[in-house]
């Protein structure tokens, strides 16, 4: 389990190092609430971006890695962060893929739909 951890920590950065690098200030690591946990909030403008990162070996459809119940804890989180920061602005749920230390894949603006 711990493996695991570490996995996801080293995703976590690699994910924060990309999006740093487009321009993005990060906001939060790992915002956590009951029942939910957002990776990275990440912001660039007026745009708030939030980050879930996966690290696979392979991907074949990102929305097999979002249960609906996964989906729905994140979207949960994201109305948490905006509420307690008093957030008005646009908003957006990206998904990131990380295999063999570097980022594969990145899915912006997903939804449960």
């Amino acid at each position: 389990m711990h493996h695991l951890k570490e996995k996801g920590k080293i995703g976590e950065q690699l994910a924060q190092e990309r999006y740093l690098a487009r321009g993005y200030q990060l906001r939060a690591k790992n915002f956590t609430i009951r029942g939910g946990e957002i990776d990275l909030v990440m912001q660039k403008g007026e745009e708030l971006v939030f980050v879930e990162v996966k690290v696979v070996d392979g991907i074949q459809d990102w929305s097999s890695y979002l249960s609906a119940r996964k989906f729905q804890a994140l979207e949960r989180s994201i109305e948490a962060y905006c509420s307690r920061e008093g957030w008005e602005g646009n908003v957006r749920l990206d998904v990131v893929f990380v295999a063999e230390g570097s980022v594969l894949e990145v899915y912006e603006n997903v939804s449960n739909s």
